[in-house]
């Protein structure tokens, strides 16, 4: 299955979540955060999520570092 980037965003915007995608040739780190009132635990499975951020972005699941709203934003290496 072929995911489109756009549509996940979109997707996820609906249910009150934003992405936020900071790439470069090789990895992403991918970030998603919950609006006011919205559960930051509800989301999919990283797993899951990472499958399909692998299609959107034709990037490696190993070579995507998801956050999600519960775990805060990523520290730099």
């Amino acid at each position: 299955m072929t995911v489109n980037l756009e549509e996940l965003t979109e997707s996820l915007a609906t249910d009150g979540y934003e992405m936020a995608v900071a790439r470069t040739p090789d990895d992403a780190v991918v970030t998603v955060s919950a609006a006011d009132g919205i559960c930051g635990d509800c989301l999919v499975p990283k797993e899951v999520m990472k499958s399909f951020l692998s299609s959107a972005l034709g990037l490696p699941e190993t070579r995507i570092e998801l956050v999600y709203p519960t775990e805060g934003n990523p520290q730099p290496a």
